[in-house]
C-alpha cells in the first residue's frame, strides 16, 4: 500500500493549544496538537486513494533565537503513529520535563510598563483582546515595546504572515522574568490548492530588553548601522530605537539600569569599537544606553 502525505504542520508541526510555562533561561513550553492527512494510493484519483486522518498531542520547547521548536510526542500510544518519528520520544520529554523547572507567565499586552504591538506593512492588523489578527502576508512586520511614550521596534520576518492567504493570529506569552517574551504566529488550518492545510504555530521568543544607541552627528552613519546589527546578531537585542546624541565622545559607553549590569558587559564585548561600562544616573526608560563614540576603534 503506498502512502502519499497531503499535508504536514509547519514549523512547530502543531497548532498552539496551551502555554505550559518558562524555563530561567528563556525556553517557553508549549502543548499543540499534530494534525495529518494522507492518502493511500494517488491523492489525485478520487476512485484510487482513501484519505486517512489522524492527530495526536506534542508538547514542544522553544528557546531565544531557535528555529524550529523542538517537540516531543507526549504519549506513549502515539509513539508509532504517523510522522512520530519525527519528533522526540515521549521518554525523552520525561528526561527534559525532570532536568527543567518551568514557570507560568503572562498573557497580557502591557507588562513591567511596557505595552506590545504587532505592526505591518501591505496587510491589515487588526488588535483583539487577547492578541492580533494580520490578514494576508505582509513586506514588512515588526513587534514594538512602549513605555513612558517612547517607542522600541524589532523588525520580524515577514514570512511569519506566509499563511496562502488565511488570517494568522498572533499571541504573546512573557516570562516570569519579563526579560523574555514569545510570540505565537498561528495558522488555524485551512484549505490550499494542493489541499487541506492543518493548524500550526510559528513561536517567535524575544528578549525585552530596551536599547537606545546614541550617535552624534560626527559618528559615521556605517559604524551606527554596524552597531546595531551586532545587537541583534550577537546579544540578541531587537528592541531598538535610535537617538541623536547632543555631544561627541572619544569612546563608546553602555549605561545600564539597575539589573542590567551583566548584559551591558556582554554587550561592550561583542561591539566591535568596545567600551566601558556605567551605571545610569538619570532618569530612563531605556534599560541599556549604547553611546557611540567617534572612533570606530575605540
Amino acid at each position: 500500500m503506498l502512502l502519499w502525505l497531503v499535508a504536514t504542520a509547519l514549523s512547530a508541526d502543531a497548532g498552539l493549544d496551551k502555554v505550559v510555562g518558562w524555563t530561567d533561561l528563556g525556553a517557553v513550553v508549549f502543548e499543540g496538537t499534530h494534525s495529518y492527512e494522507e492518502y493511500t494510493g494517488d491523492p489525485e484519483d478520487e476512485e484510487e486513494s482513501e484519505p486517512i486522518s489522524g492527530k495526536y498531542p506534542l508538547t514542544c520547547v522553544h528557546s531565544p533565537g531557535e528555529s524550529p521548536s523542538t517537540c516531543y510526542v507526549r504519549n506513549a500510544a502515539d509513539a508509532k503513529a504517523f510522522g512520530a518519528e519525527h519528533f522526540g520520544k515521549p521518554a525523552e520529554l520525561a528526561a527534559w520535563t525532570k532536568a527543567h523547572v518551568t514557570r507560568p507567565g503572562s498573557s497580557a499586552k502591557t507588562v513591567d510598563g511596557r505595552t506590545l504591538a504587532i505592526d505591518t506593512t501591505d496587510t491589515p492588523t487588526d488588535p483583539t483582546e487577547t492578541g492580533w489578527t494580520i490578514t494576508g502576508e505582509a513586506s514588512a512586520l515588526t513587534a514594538t515595546l512602549s513605555r513612558g511614550g517612547e517607542t522600541w521596534t524589532a523588525t520580524l520576518d515577514p514570512a511569519l504572515t506566509s499563511a496562502f492567504g488565511r488570517d494568522r493570529v498572533v499571541s504573546v506569552s512573557w516570562a516570569p522574568s519579563h526579560r523574555w517574551m514569545a510570540l505565537f504566529f498561528e495558522d488555524k488550518g485551512g484549505w490550499h490548492m494542493r489541499g487541506p492545510v492543518p493548524p500550526s504555530v510559528h513561536p517567535v521568543v524575544l528578549d525585552t530588553t530596551l536599547v537606545t544607541v546614541m550617535a552624534h552627528a560626527s559618528v559615521d552613519e556605517r559604524v551606527t548601522t554596524q552597531a546595531s546589527g551586532v545587537l541583534r546578531s550577537k546579544a540578541g537585542l531587537h528592541f531598538q530605537r535610535m537617538q541623536p546624541a547632543k555631544k561627541a565622545r572619544d569612546a563608546t559607553v553602555v549605561y545600564y539600569a539597575d539589573g542590567y549590569q551583566a548584559l551591558a558587559e556582554a554587550v561592550v564585548l561583542v561591539l566591535p569599537q568596545g567600551g566601558t561600562v556605567e551605571p545610569l544616573t538619570w532618569e530612563s526608560h531605556s534599560d541599556l544606553i549604547v553611546a557611540l563614540g567617534v572612533s570606530p576603534g575605540s
